[in-house]
């Protein structure tokens, strides 16, 4: 987002609907070699029977491999060159790539593990990515913001 003076800055998001779902940014994204940060999105929905959750990050350094990972529990703190924003009992997904574009992404089947039996009507699961940055230096990784999805029916 833009502030009033024209300077980037970060802001917090937040989508519900009446069905229970609900979508939030938390967390800031760290710099990374190629730029301002990864920031996690998703698409479809969060209805558990809909069964059309995805997640998505995008101002990755491209060509990196990554994995989806989600748990219980917002944290903030220190972690390889970012920002740790998912805490508790991690749950991890398949390792996928960034594109040529820096865009990863992954289509959750809630209907297999590791999705199965977590994501659940009224469940809330904090959403991050970690991804290799070789040409970052430190740690040689870094991490996306947060996501923080409620799932409904």
């Amino acid at each position: 987002a833009r502030t009033g003076g024209g300077n980037w800055g970060t802001c917090r998001a937040e989508f519900g609907d009446e069905g229970g779902c609900a979508l939030h940014n938390s967390c800031v994204p760290s710099a990374h070699s190629a730029g301002a940060g990864s920031l996690i999105s998703w698409a479809g929905s969060a209805s558990v029977g809909a069964n059309d959750f995805s997640v998505f990050t995008s101002g990755n350094p491209n060509l990196q491999n990554g994995i989806f990972f989600m748990g219980p529990n917002e944290s903030n703190s220190a972690f390889g060159n970012g920002r740790l924003c998912v805490s508790g009992a991690l749950t991890r997904y398949p390792v996928v790539q960034s594109d040529a574009f820096g865009v990863a992404f992954y289509n959750v089947d809630n209907s297999v593990p590791p999705a199965l039996g977590k994501i659940v009507n009224g469940a809330t699961w904090k959403w991050q990515y970690w991804y290799r940055d070789p040409m970052g230096g430190g740690a040689f990784f870094n991490l996306s913001d947060g996501l923080s999805v409620t799932y409904c029916p």
